[in-house]
Formats: structure tokens, sequence, C-alpha cells
């Protein structure tokens, strides 16, 4: 970690410690066998993670994107979200409302959905159904 700071210093970049966060990557169990659970990075001790948040994704350990959905769903039916979409939604007709909402949901769920190709089989199948059943409840929820 030494040399990346020195190479980020002679770029005029700064490493910050307190943002840094290490994960393994791997199966659950090549990752289960790792017992490092601290690493001392610019005499700053960081705690290993089972998942970080990067550009608004979440990489879980096993890159399953398990907790990238489950997040993405979170915020999808959070009410906080409904609140900024009520004033627009009472001030139009039913046919934009339900437009305006689809198309908030779409905005969250098409976010870096192409991370969501690829994941074997089974998780994939049971992410999509996730996310399919977020933008349902939601929409119904909006539209009323």
């Amino acid at each position: 970690m030494a040399d990346v700071s020195d190479w980020l210093d002679g770029s005029r970049f700064r490493l910050n410690p307190g943002k840094t966060e290490v994960m393994w990557l791997g199966s659950k169990f090549c990752v289960d066998r790792i017992t490092v659970r601290d690493i001392s990075v610019l005499s700053v001790s960081i705690r290993v993670s089972d998942s970080a948040r990067i550009l608004g994704v979440v990489v879980d350990s096993r890159l399953s994107m398990a907790d990238h959905v489950s997040s993405l769903c979170r915020s999808v039916l959070l009410p906080a979200s409904t609140t900024l979409l009520r004033p627009v939604v009472r001030s139009i007709t039913e046919d934009a409302a339900k437009i305006v909402v689809q198309a908030f949901i779409s905005s969250r769920l098409d976010y870096c959905n192409s991370l969501l190709c690829g994941i074997a089989g089974n998780l994939c199948c049971r992410n999509f159904s996730r996310c399919r059943i977020c933008q349902s409840r939601k929409a119904h929820k909006s539209a009323d």
C-alpha cells in the first residue's frame, strides 16, 4: 500500500485510509478460510468487510450481487422516494403520473444493471425476480 500511496502522491493525489475498504473476493469456501480480519494501511487499521459500495453498486465478497439487489430494492421501496414524487404526481394527470413513477423506478433499476448479466443461473433468476417485484410494488403504491 505504501507503493500505491507513493504513486498517488507523485500524481498529486492522496490516499485516504479513512475511506479505504478491504474485501476478500472468492468463493464462500475460500473466503471463510482466510483468517486475516484487520489490515494496516499507512498506520491505520482497516477492518476487512464483506461488501463495499463502489460508484453506487454494492459488491459482495462472493460477487453474487445479492447485496446490490437488496440495496436496490430498499432504495426503490423507501417511503422517502414516494415523498419526493408525491407533489409532482398530484399536480399532473393520472397517465402522466404513471409515466413519471415508472421513469423514476426504471432509472434506479437500470443503473449498472449490466453487472447482473452472467451471474450463475439460479441466482440471476432470483435477483431478477426480486427487481421485478420491487418495480411492481412501487408502481402500485405510487399510482394510488
